[in-house]
């Protein structure tokens, strides 16, 4: 079950459906740059629960592989 988003404007739902419909090569995505190092991810990092991000960043920081300008805020669970 999708969770309804009641905080996006009725032109944010609109832009967001006409995307949804496109097919990948009809969307521009050539202003993002492509990562190619990955050795500092962390695999479920946003899937993981409030406590569990907490530890893997204070595990990232100690290995000094991400800095306090790359802090991460923790969303609160729904």
């Amino acid at each position: 079950m999708k969770k309804e988003h009641s905080d996006i404007t009725a032109e944010q739902k609109a832009e967001l459906e006409a995307l949804a419909a496109m097919s990948d090569e009809m969307i521009d995505t050539s202003d993002v740059p492509e990562t190619s190092d990955w050795s500092g991810a962390v695999r479920g990092l946003f899937f993981m629960s409030e406590e569990d991000q907490k530890e893997a960043l204070a595990r990232l920081r100690s290995r000094r592989t991400i800095s306090d300008a790359d802090e991460l805020t923790v969303a609160a669970s729904d």
